[in-house]
């Protein structure tokens, strides 16, 4: 009985510690806006409201056409294969 009641307390313990990874995670993430450009060299592009063009990877099927107007939630990548400015990992997005 006493390595279920170790492996419970291991267990409870990495359990609270993800919930508490994603919970970080889910309040680092940034919120952008701009309009589409269309197809880059690699990558989708967005042009922000600051003027800024960068890149966009995750989730982009509906961000493919040019021109629209839109509000990225996602977190800005280290490392990109897009090849054009810096790269946005779009976890959610709003076509306004």
């Amino acid at each position: 009985m006493g390595k279920f009641t170790v492996f419970g307390g291991i267990f409870l313990g990495c359990l609270i510690f993800a919930i508490g990874i994603m919970n970080k995670e889910v309040e680092a993430m940034e919120v952008i806006s701009g309009k589409t450009l269309g197809k880059g060299i690699v990558c989708y592009r967005v042009t922000l409201d600051s003027g800024e063009d960068i890149s966009i990877v995750g989730h982009v099927e509906d961000l493919k056409a040019e021109g629209l107007t839109v509000q990225l939630k996602g977190d800005w990548q280290e490392y990109s294969r897009c090849q054009q400015g810096r790269t946005f990992y779009v976890e959610s997005h709003q076509i306004q």
